[in-house]
């Protein structure tokens, strides 16, 4: 089974709630963290508390946020940062389901 068989692709402003995906996802990627004028957007911890709230990870699940190197993105208190890559300005975070 290819990975395309098995993923959906929704675009949608995430901070307007992502409730009606329904839950039990394995990964949960999101993209982008810039506006159309390259201004830099700091979606990730809104983000992290809006897929907690609606439960969106099946258990043993990740998220995978992408973001600019100078936001931070550790300080939310039920999410626990486990790798980062980086990629000149944009870098890649990943948290287990909480």
């Amino acid at each position: 089974m290819r990975l395309f068989d098995r993923a959906g692709f929704v675009r949608a402003d995430v901070l307007k709630g992502i409730g009606y995906l329904g839950g039990a996802y394995d990964s949960f990627p999101w993209t982008p963290y810039h506006d159309a004028a390259w201004h830099p957007l700091s979606l990730t911890l809104p983000t992290l508390r809006e897929i907690a709230r609606v439960n969106l990870l099946a258990p043993g699940g990740i998220v995978i946020g992408q973001h600019h190197a100078k936001e931070l993105v550790s300080d939310h208190p039920n999410w626990d940062l486990f790798r980062q890559e980086s990629y000149g300005d944009t870098k890649l975070s990943f948290f287990p389901a909480v």
